[in-house]
């Protein structure tokens, strides 16, 4: 029992360090501290990392609000690693526009995501997760949607290699797409959120239902 605890707090310090790390070095890649923090991507892994952190030192099993919290974090953090690795990298990669280095793109899109799955599949309680908590997982890329928004028409920028924009990601760049992709890009990602949400609580119950029914062979 010691062994397990003395194992998950220790992946949790590896998690945390790892995405702490990143955030600075991404932090201080870009021309100011307000545009990167408006970065999705920053916004998700400051979250993750903040939950991690409380988890780490509390001493008592998480209750159900935390363990949910937890999950809006997973969710969100994996939702960076969904979009930049099957939507923006093939985006960027081909116009040149972020040449960012490989530890700074892995560690805030890639280490921290992975491990925040693997840290819910080996570490979290099963069983206290409702398929109606899939709609709280909607709440980090609602806040941001709205975030980016008012960070957009309250003058702020984000630079680029060549060129400068409102928006941080092309997918919600009113002016470049139009506010009707806008909304048919973020639908989509909301829907990939919620099924990704859904997923997580099948996994959940799916997980305790084979524990009880290991305990009753």
């Amino acid at each position: 029992m010691k062994t397990g605890l003395l194992l998950r707090q220790l992946f949790r310090t590896i998690l945390i360090v790892g995405g702490i790390y990143g955030i600075i070095l991404n932090m201080l890649y870009q021309d100011s501290l307000i545009q990167s923090l408006s970065y999705f991507t920053i916004q998700s892994n400051i979250f993750l990392v903040v939950v991690m952190t409380i988890l780490l030192f509390k001493k008592e099993i998480p209750s159900k609000n935390l363990l949910v919290i937890k999950m809006v974090a997973t969710v969100g953090i994996l939702l960076t690693f969904l979009v930049y690795h099957l939507v923006l990298y093939p985006v960027i990669n081909l116009s040149g526009e972020y040449d960012v280095p490989f530890i700074n793109n892995f560690l805030v899109h890639t280490f921290t995501p992975l491990l925040a799955v693997a840290d819910y599949l080996l570490f979290d309680k099963k069983g206290s997760l409702k398929y109606k908590d899939s709609f709280l997982f909607l709440s980090l890329p609602l806040f941001y949607f709205v975030y980016a928004q008012i960070y957009a028409f309250s003058g702020g920028i984000f630079k680029f290699e060549t060129t400068t924009s409102r928006y941080a990601y092309f997918f919600l760049n009113a002016d470049m797409i139009g506010w009707g992709m806008v909304a048919l890009y973020s639908a989509a990602l909301l829907v990939i959120v919620f099924l990704i949400g859904l997923l997580f609580v099948f996994v959940d119950k799916f997980k305790l239902n084979r524990k009880e029914g290991v305990k009753n062979v």
